[in-house]
């Protein structure tokens, strides 16, 4: 192969996509969690040597170690002493490596051994910038070997603290700018990674069903700090009036935030239990918001007043089509067009698109999802209302699969030819529009002018 017939900075944009995450897509939506393959980034490096070169630093730049039972222990013991050698033989691998993931299993037996490795993997390597740790048993000397001068990111998920002092709790580090904890209940945990709210570069926390935690034994300790940095947002639906307080006493020193995800883990009690429900926040409170996740009867209640034009929000399973309308989306309000909605619920009927369309006429991306309904994917109805959408560049119409939902269609035939018609009508009247999903199955993409 002549790699000579294109410079080696094009070869390494090539790599670098090839070594960029995958997003895996499920129900539509794109999940939180990137997956990652090296091995394209593999089959390259054994072409010739000079690729070798040029994928190595791609291939090393994240490493995993998980152990998903005890009985892996052995494995995984090798697979550190492994990287350790590698170091050795090879320094400059320590400088490649920018992102760590640690993954124990969910007993979390056995990690604990191997924190004396871990540790020295950790002290040789200088360019750590995002460490990912699940189901692991932790002790303070393993949080004393993060070198927090280059870390940007910090995600915390369903671990332990073996034993904790003051002296282990991880300092605000001017670098980090991502932190994110969920499934911790261990207060050892929290007392361990709270201080780093307080880096004064952190720009996205996410804090879901450790909230109360960090709300009552940390920020109150700083109540005239200010989250200037502090863009984007992901709480836990306060369930209580002590709660909501403390929540509101927060949002006061967050005046730059734009992204506000207030979570519920059970959309049919906590979210709907809350005292945000009933309560409207201040209008000085996130003056600059633009996009709200959550509850729609919490969003009723925080996107008045604000210049929010992104909407992803999911409704109580008991609430009907008009409940939906006239309670929750025609209380919404924006101050400003709604360019982006999501919306899950328990039912659709025929005429709730209609409805929609005529509240938020500057839709760009709209999706539904629902588990059951009167839904008849691809009818007339529904692509005249579409047709109303001149912005329209995104829509997700579908239905969950749990055997509520059934396609009829005389044949495969009939089916292709009216959806072949509809797209040929989307054509004209919605030039923007790329992607089209109605009902249960595969979307439609456009691409380069042609739909497939």
């Amino acid at each position: 192969m002549d790699h000579t017939r294109l410079p080696p900075e094009i070869w390494i944009c090539i790599i670098q996509n090839l070594a960029a995450p995958r997003f895996k897509f499920q129900d539509g939506q794109k999940n939180l969690r990137p997956k990652f393959s090296k091995t394209d980034l593999f089959s390259i490096s054994l072409v010739s040597s000079y690729f070798r070169e040029l994928c190595q630093p791609y291939i090393f730049d994240r490493l995993g170690f998980s152990l998903r039972d005890a009985s892996e222990s052995g494995n995984l013991g090798n697979n550190i002493s492994s990287v350790l050698s590698l170091t050795n033989e090879r320094p400059e691998i320590k400088q490649w490596v920018r992102a760590i993931f640690l993954g124990g299993p969910p007993d979390r037996v056995g990690t604990r051994v191997f924190h004396a490795v871990l540790i020295d993997l950790f002290n040789r390597l200088d360019n750590i910038e995002s460490v990912h740790i699940s189901n692991w048993t932790m002790a303070p000397p393993l949080l004393s070997s993060l070198k927090l001068e280059r870390m940007q990111e910090i995600i915390v998920e369903s671990s332990l603290m073996e034993q904790f002092n003051s002296v282990a709790a991880l300092q605000p580090s001017s670098m980090l700018h991502s932190l994110y904890m969920d499934g911790i209940f261990d207060t050892r945990v929290v007392d361990a990674f709270a201080p780093l709210i307080r880096s004064p570069g952190l720009k996205r926390l996410s804090l879901l069903r450790d909230t109360r935690s960090f709300l009552s034994a940390h920020l109150q300790s700083y109540p005239h700090y200010h989250f200037e940095a502090l863009l984007k947002l992901t709480i836990a639906a306060p369930s209580t009036p002590a709660d909501t307080r403390r929540f509101m006493a927060f949002t006061q020193q967050c005046t730059e935030i734009q992204s506000l995800h207030v979570d519920s883990q059970d959309a049919n009690s906590s979210s709907e239990r809350s005292p945000l429900v009933t309560q409207s926040l201040p209008r000085s409170t996130f003056p600059k918001l633009t996009e709200f996740v959550g509850s729609l009867s919490i969003a009723r209640r925080i996107v008045r007043d604000r210049p929010i034009s992104r909407i992803k929000a999911g409704s109580c399973w008991q609430d009907s089509p008009d409940v939906i309308t006239r309670d929750l989306l025609v209380p919404l309000m924006p101050t400003v067009p709604i360019t982006l909605l999501h919306l899950r619920a328990e039912w659709w009927t025929e005429g709730l698109l209609e409805i929609i369309v005529s509240l938020f006429p500057a839709l760009e991306d709209f999706s539904f999802l629902f588990y059951r309904g009167d839904f008849s994917p691809w009818s007339k109805s529904h692509l005249v209302d579409i047709r109303r959408l001149p912005h329209l560049r995104k829509v997700s119409i579908q239905y969950h699969d749990l055997g509520l939902g059934i396609e009829y269609w005389p044949s495969r035939t009939d089916q292709q030819q009216a959806i072949r018609r509809a797209l040929d009508a989307l054509q004209e009247t919605n030039p923007q529009l790329w992607f089209l999903q109605l009902g249960y199955g595969w979307p439609w993409v456009k691409t380069a002018g042609v739909w497939v």
